[in-house]
């Protein structure tokens, strides 16, 4: 195949983090890798064939021209269906302080530049948090009510001060706990009645899906029948797995079964507008993508049906659950 007719559609280039099961977890140093996957077609548009290939990157300040900031040459990077997936910094560590926020990637094949260059979105930047060069005055408190320096605390009327260590304890007036009461006569003070107390239930744990479930292009995969009888809310964890640059035509449908015996659509919203983040670029989503869902119950029975408009297989993982609440 002539060199000149493959051509690379970037669609991936995020930080690299460990996230446990898409559940927020505390932020380990910085790994130093950033995770590029991209696309190798020919003239037409179909993928290139499947096998290793010779690629380079190299990182440079403007979209032409220019001297290279950092480079990776020579790698031999398998490609499969068209799709490649690399760790940038690998061979070559990345800038200990980051690129500067205008960089744009070159990706070069056995040599040959692919244009156009691709912008970096601002994730790598982070590589820059593993230290702080200094603290914004904003983000301090440097003087109290506009005094500065040493600030001494005085006791007033009826208010003593006393410090133990590094803790100092304000006392006010001494008032018994509880009040003394006196009274003169016979009353009574109560509540009459027995008051309603709501208690929150909740259902077990609901699996979606046995396994990973493929979603073929304009096919449905159905959830099981929630029996939502004595609950309020169905709420939803919703994972895919896979880099999409259009999630809102991964469409998910609220349904619900009806008195003449047919299931019926009552809402669709899609996964684009249920994911926590958003699309960096227009282009890519964290892989895998997480959905959440809260649906008022609206009959007895009720179900979701996810619906792939993509024009490729979908694929939703087994970690997809439900709870039905009160």
């Amino acid at each position: 195949m002539p060199r000149s007719e493959i051509r690379l559609l970037p669609v991936f280039a995020v930080l690299v983090l460990v996230i446990s099961c898409a559940v927020a977890a505390p932020f380990a140093e910085a790994s130093g890798l950033v995770s590029y996957q991209g696309k190798l077609t020919d003239a037409s548009g179909q993928a290139v064939s499947d096998g290793l290939y010779n690629l380079s990157f190299l990182v440079y300040p403007a979209a032409t021209g220019g001297t290279p900031l950092w480079s990776e040459t020579g790698r031999k990077v398998q490609v499969t269906g068209g799709l490649f997936t690399v760790l940038l910094g690998e061979e070559n560590p990345l800038p200990a302080g980051g690129f500067p926020e205008d960089a744009w990637l070159e990706t070069r094949v056995a040599g040959t530049p692919l244009t156009p260059r691709a912008r970096l979105s601002s994730v790598p930047w982070a590589l820059r948090a593993r230290s702080a060069d200094s603290v914004s005055p904003a983000a301090a408190v440097t003087s109290v009510n506009s005094l500065k320096g040493d600030v001494t605390l005085a006791a007033g009327d009826n208010i003593s001060l006393s410090q133990s260590g590094n803790t100092i304890t304000l006392s006010g007036l001494s008032i018994p706990n509880p009040l003394p009461v006196s009274q003169s006569g016979a009353w009574n003070v109560g509540v009459t009645g027995t008051p309603t107390v709501r208690t929150f239930t909740q259902s077990d744990f609901i699996r979606l899906w046995p396994s990973v479930a493929a979603i073929p292009d304009d096919g449905s995969l159905y959830s099981p029948v929630f029996n939502c009888e004595g609950y309020r809310e169905l709420r939803l964890t919703l994972v895919a797995y896979g880099v999409y640059s259009q999630m809102d035509k991964i469409l998910v449908r609220i349904q619900m079964f009806a008195a003449n015996s047919q299931w019926i659509t009552v809402g669709t919203t899609d996964l684009a507008r249920l994911t926590a983040a958003s699309l960096m670029n227009g282009l890519v989503t964290p892989n895998p993508l997480v959905g959440f869902l809260q649906i008022p119950v609206m009959a007895p029975q009720m179900r979701i049906e996810i619906k792939n408009t993509l024009g490729f297989e979908v694929r939703m993982l087994s970690s997809s659950s439900a709870y039905l609440v009160n």
